[in-house]
């Protein structure tokens, strides 16, 4: 089945289990896709949904097939059985009434395909009330409906939720790999690898291996972050040294962000760039 999901990046594991299942018709009714921001869960929620309403999936080895009327349709958003439930911006949580709204329309006949797909992004910010609201439909689930809740993280996705979908877990992507999406899907990319090849390289270094990631930092306004960034960093890392000025830990202390975002996203850099210093230490030409 490694063919299967051609235009979804890596993520061979998944991309096979997916495949058989969908084939042999023994995918689960719900399914929960775990990754960091950018690791292409919702690309990967759009693939199953094209895969399931292929109208080639019966005749090809290889699904989706991108090119029939279903397929065109779901990846150009046009496709009137897939729904999806967001958190509406100006709120921290996916409430309880907004679950079960989402929860009554599974119950209604599929409008023209095979499946009905409901994708709920930011499954981990459903309040408590909210995931008890959706395990009862994942107790008992309609025919012909797959449930995709998408999450950066499984800690705050109730057990009984969790034990009601498989999970699967998205990989993150190697620079290598990052590079060459880039380069070959990206106006951009290669704009910005032509008048500044170390600017590419620090925006794939900063992405964490997540292809979504590096994507949303190629506008000139990010990249200014990465480049803000990594100089805290740095400050942060030499005022950790031994024989520094307490004055350079304040001040480097003092440029932290304050908002809690922002903040964890210092600490991560942080961390990865300490897990760097180590790495250099103990070998030679470690991957960082």
């Amino acid at each position: 089945m490694s063919g299967c999901f051609s235009h979804l990046y890596g993520n061979t594991n998944v991309k096979d289990r997916l495949g058989r299942a969908i084939k042999t018709s023994t995918l689960p009714h719900a399914l929960i896709l775990s990754g960091p921001k950018g690791s292409g869960k919702r690309t990967l929620a759009l693939e199953i949904s094209a895969a399931l309403n292929c109208a080639e999936k019966g005749n090809r080895d290889s699904i989706p097939c991108y090119s029939c009327n279903n397929c065109r349709r779901i990846f150009s958003g046009n496709f009137p059985d897939i729904k999806y439930l967001r958190r509406e911006r100006d709120k921290a949580t996916v409430g309880v009434e907004e679950v079960r709204i989402f929860r009554e329309d599974m119950f209604l006949s599929a409008t023209e395909s095979d499946y009905k797909i409901y994708i709920i992004e930011e499954s981990d910010k459903m309040t408590v009330n909210a995931q008890n609201a959706l395990l009862k439909v994942l107790e008992e689930p309609p025919s012909n409906v797959v449930i995709i809740l998408l999450a950066e993280s499984l800690d705050k996705i109730l057990s009984t939720v969790k034990s009601r979908a498989e999970t699967l877990f998205l990989e993150r992507f190697s620079p290598d790999e990052i590079r060459r999406y880039l380069l070959s899907t990206s106006d951009t990319a290669r704009a910005v690898d032509k008048n500044s090849p170390d600017t590419l390289s620090g925006i794939i270094m900063s992405s964490g291996g997540r292809i979504g990631q590096a994507l949303s930092m190629l506008s000139g306004k990010a990249a200014e972050e990465i480049r803000e960034s990594r100089e805290l960093t740095e400050l942060l890392v030499r005022s950790f040294r031994a024989g520094a000025d307490y004055s350079e830990l304040y001040t480097a202390l003092s440029r932290l962000p304050q908002s809690r975002l922002e903040f964890s996203e210092a600490i991560e850099s942080l961390i990865s760039a300490i897990r760097d210093i180590i790495a250099v230490k103990m070998r030679q030409n470690p991957p960082l």
